[in-house]
């Protein structure tokens, strides 16, 4: 089972020169080094991602005016964990790192100059839907760590809405949708 929670990231301002060119940064910088296990910059890459353990990944996408954050969850403990580093502020640490690390911005003497992120949401609606959603399956004996399910929360519409990571809708993939359908786990935008 994969669930993808998707908290919305919102650049400060008045941290950056221009939060959409920072954010189109941001995102190109992020499909470089996370698709090249051989990346130059990967080692602290993966350094700052190291908080959210092995059940735990990331998918940096770009929204209107901030990030969306799709963060992939294997288990139950590993969405527990990832909404605690929320409700602590750990999650916003962390992407804050990530986010300087990635960006171009630097102050006028070469340094890096820190991405400050305004506003990182995440409604408890959307992660009880996550909870629901391996509570449901756990209960109808599905191996929850086996089945991978590409869905992702929207925060703005609160549905589930199917992702295709490698463009391609399998047999398999379509025969779990049909069963998201049934179930009225998802719909499809």
């Amino acid at each position: 089972m994969l669930v993808v929670a998707a908290p919305d990231a919102e650049l400060d301002e008045l941290s950056v020169n221009d939060v959409i060119q920072t954010e189109n940064v941001i995102v190109s910088r992020w499909r470089q080094v996370s698709g090249d296990v051989r990346h130059e910059m990967r080692e602290r890459f993966d350094e700052i991602l190291r908080p959210f353990g092995f059940e735990t990944s990331l998918v940096v996408i770009r929204s209107a005016n901030s990030l969306a954050l799709f963060f992939t969850c294997m288990t139950l403990s590993a969405l527990m964990r990832l909404r605690h580093q929320w409700c602590t502020w750990q999650l916003r640490d962390i992407v804050q790192k990530l986010f300087t690390f990635l960006s171009d911005n630097t102050r006028p003497d070469g340094r890096p100059r820190p991405v400050l992120v305004k506003r990182l949401t995440w409604p408890l609606t959307d992660y009880e839907r996550c909870l629901t959603f391996f509570s449901s399956l756990q209960g109808m004996g599905v191996n929850v760590v086996n089945t991978i399910h590409h869905v992702s929360w929207i925060t703005e519409v609160k549905l589930l809405k199917l992702i295709v990571w490698d463009g391609k809708f399998s047999p398999f993939r379509e025969c779990q949708l049909k069963r998201a359908l049934q179930f009225g786990m998802c719909q499809v935008e």
